[in-house]
């Protein structure tokens, strides 16, 4: 309030106008006074305000989750981590051992220190994939993987043009790459891309072709898994390729054709082996020189040279059961050799390839530039729990996500 009682921001100007010179200049003076003032606050509690908020953030980013590194200890090896404690905050304690609980034990038992997580135990190995299941089977397995490819078939929009009979016709012919018997169970079919005769534009997934005579041959499961993508040329190629790479004498040479394996141009990094599904966890306990150590070296199945930045390998393990990648086993391999031996043993893995390679010997191809085609963003997918390994299935990704360099340093 002013001497003459009334506030200067609240006089009206029309009011201000009316009065004595003296009076009008006294309000407006104060009326300039208190503006400053108030413009003064204003700037105070708007630095007051970045002031709070700047040491919000630090607060937060004090609080920010961080997770657990790939420690190395003394000896120069990695603490060995299950997926969920690497993502744990780096506070956390670890899990106390049940010795804590119950006592030590009485016998030493001898474990293996790569099967356990080091913090939770976690078992870091899956059950043999050899087992076979108890369940009693309720209808021949010839029906049941017929239902499974219409099923398929008409979940990717792709034509069934082959009639109940011709399907199983096939399924009792021998494998067309190792020369199987079907057996009781009988062999599976594989497709070779062929659209002859029907059109594509409905299909979502097209990129096998449709079930047809034309398209369709007799494939046992290891040989269906094996081919994937690829013709009979290709994998009869690279099959003979691997035989000839492992061959223990000179009479079991094949020959070898670079050609039918792939450049892989997206380098990976330590971390990406760190994954954690439904389906599996894995992990690693490798320090970054053992991983470029490893990966710089040629592919250990057909012998294709790491070659930056046209084609770098990457790591596969030669026990799938073991969900560790240590470094005596794990080994370098080019994307297309991991992608064939799937979840088997190293000796299965080359045992079938020089099979095929010794059912086709002799058997020249013409020259095949298909598989050349193939678009730069290709990618095949690799499961490890495909209850039926009919079709190889194939991903066209929208964005091509480069992996990132290893943060675990």
């Amino acid at each position: 309030m002013s001497r003459f009682g009334v506030d200067p921001l609240s006089v009206d100007r029309r009011v201000l106008a009316s009065m004595p010179p003296d009076v009008r200049d006294e309000i407006e003076a104060e009326i300039s006074l208190l503006l400053e003032q108030g413009e003064s606050t204003t700037q105070k509690t708007s630095k007051k305000r970045e002031i709070v908020k700047e040491k919000a953030n630090e607060e937060s980013c004090a609080k920010k989750r961080k997770y657990r590194q790939a420690k190395e200890n003394a000896d120069g090896s990695v603490e060995l981590l299950c997926f969920k404690c690497r993502r744990a905050p780096a506070g956390s304690q670890a899990q106390a051992l049940l010795t804590r609980y119950f006592g030590q034990e009485k016998k030493k038992v001898k474990t293996d220190e790569y099967q356990y997580c080091s913090r939770c135990r976690t078992p870091l190995h899956v059950a043999s994939l050899n087992k076979k299941s108890v369940k009693t089977k309720q209808c021949p397995p010839q029906i049941t993987r017929l239902k499974a490819y219409k099923r398929l078939a008409s979940e990717h929009g792709v034509p069934f043009a082959l009639t109940d009979g011709e399907a199983l016709a096939l399924m009792r012919m021998s494998c067309f790459g190792c020369g199987a018997l079907p057996g009781e169970d009988g062999n599976g079919i594989s497709r070779l891309r062929d659209w002859t005769g029907f059109d594509a534009s409905s299909a979502t997934k097209k990129y096998m072709g449709p079930f047809s005579r034309q398209n369709c041959i007799t494939a046992c499961a290891t040989c269906n898994l094996m081919k994937g993508y690829r013709r009979i040329p290709a994998f009869v190629e690279c099959c003979r390729t691997i035989a000839t790479h492992h061959a223990k004498s000179n009479e079991e040479t094949f020959g070898s054709y670079p050609h039918r394996f792939r450049n892989n141009i997206s380098r990976r990094s330590r971390s990406s082996y760190i994954t954690l599904s439904s389906t599996h966890t894995k992990t690693h306990c490798l320090t970054n020189h053992q991983f470029n150590q490893i990966v710089s070296q040629p592919c250990a199945y057909c012998g294709k040279p790491s070659n930056p930045p046209h084609h770098y390998n990457g790591l596969d393990r030669l026990d799938s059961q073991d969900r560790v990648y240590r470094p005596d086993n794990v080994v370098s391999s080019c994307g297309t050799c991991n992608i064939m031996k799937y979840t088997h043993s190293l000796d299965f893995f080359i045992n079938h390839c020089r099979r095929v390679a010794i059912h086709h010997k002799g058997i020249e191809f013409p020259p095949d530039d298909d598989d050349e085609q193939l678009p730069d963003d290709f990618v095949e997918v690799k499961e490890e729990n495909e209850e039926h390994p009919s079709t190889t299935d194939i991903i066209f990704p929208d964005i091509d996500d480069d992996d990132d360099d290893d943060d675990d340093d």
